[in-house]
């Protein structure tokens, strides 16, 4: 599969996700919450979420318990011709509201190509084999207090290497990362081999390597 046909892919799935996600979020963002108690409220939201963003979901967290309780949609926000990026949709308990917070990890058109190439294929499956323990990764890597602006970030898992740019953005911090480029474990020799092989050793949270820039 070449690169174009790998970016037609992603730009049709973009599209059919966009068109049915934003009709769909739309009218749960006004549906009232009746006199629904609080558990059954989060569960028939969850459940209601995980469908409408079943291709973009890749992972979710929960954090407290009973009124406190917040569940975490880690979803990838796909744009039609453009880069894609990590989202959290938030679930609270205590509100009875759903929040979106968009995160800095994009992925852009090249890389997200890459990993169709390598794949073969463009689905929720996918995208979740390639993407749910890489972006994992990469908040680890976001969370680190100062992050060198320009550094090159290497992401290990069981499909590859990816490569990553730290750069700057709007997004509370000053620093996000941005993933260039993928490359198959089929591929990788000399010190990309050596690096993936170092990496993929590790605790997946721990599967990076940060080089700063000499710029």
């Amino acid at each position: 599969m070449d690169e174009s046909l790998a970016q037609g892919l992603y730009n049709r799935m973009s599209r059919d996700i966009h068109c049915r996600v934003t009709s769909r979020i739309d009218a749960i963002s006004t549906k009232p919450r009746g006199r629904m108690r609080r558990n059954p409220w989060m569960k028939n939201r969850l459940a209601e979420l995980k469908r409408i963003y079943r291709e973009q979901l890749l992972f979710t967290e929960t954090h407290g318990n009973k009124k406190h309780a917040v569940s975490c949609l880690f979803i990838l926000q796909m744009h039609s011709h453009q880069r894609a990026q990590l989202c959290c949709v938030e679930v609270h308990a205590l509100d009875y509201s759903v929040e979106y917070h968009p995160i800095c990890l994009y992925i852009n058109h090249h890389a997200m190509a890459r990993v169709i190439q390598v794949a073969g294929k463009l689905d929720g499956d996918t995208l979740r084999q390639y993407y749910q323990q890489m972006l994992y990764t990469a908040i680890n890597v976001l969370s680190h207090d100062s992050l060198t602006l320009h550094s090159t970030v290497y992401i290990a898992t069981s499909e590859g290497l990816s490569i990553w740019t730290i750069d700057e953005y709007d997004c509370g911090k000053g620093a996000g990362l941005t993933m260039r480029t993928f490359i198959s474990k089929d591929v990788l020799n000399g010190n990309k081999m050596q690096c993936y092989q170092q990496l993929i050793a590790l605790p997946a949270e721990q599967r990076y390597l940060i080089t700063e820039s000499r710029e």
